[in-house]
């Protein structure tokens, strides 16, 4: 699934969503193409969700992204605790926001990472950790 400068692509074997979000100047478009993803889901609640901003030039204004999270809230009835949210982004405003992010987020896990791949090993570091205390 992709739009404009936004792809989406869902691993349904893995329960994972990974948005790349690459320099849209209305950062609303691309999060509306995400919600909409998430809409088409049976369980949304379900996924873990990587946003991969690394390509993101834009700043997203901090009220687009408390209006996603709502959405987001809303949609997931509360029903996602222990899913994650991992964002990939170098950007120092992005991890400074980190904050904000895991209080708007606040049923998930919520960690920004440098890489793809350490976003990948994050998750399984959680997964597997969540299985073994079972």
């Amino acid at each position: 699934m992709s739009r404009l400068h936004t792809t989406i692509q869902i691993d349904t074997a893995n329960r994972l969503i990974i948005a790349r979000i690459i320099s849209d100047p209305d950062a609303s478009v691309s999060l509306e193409f995400v919600r909409e993803a998430l809409r088409s889901l049976a369980e949304p609640h379900t996924y873990d969700l990587i946003y991969d901003l690394r390509r993101h030039e834009a700043l997203v204004a901090l009220d687009e992204h408390k209006a996603h999270a709502s959405f987001f809230l809303e949609s997931m009835s509360r029903a996602d605790e222990g899913r994650a949210m991992m964002i990939v982004s170098s950007d120092p405003v992005v991890r400074m926001r980190a904050d904000f992010y895991r209080e708007w987020y606040e049923t998930r896990y919520v960690q920004v990472c440098d890489s793809l791949d350490e976003a990948i090993e994050h998750l399984r570091g959680l997964h597997s950790q969540a299985g073994s205390a079972a």
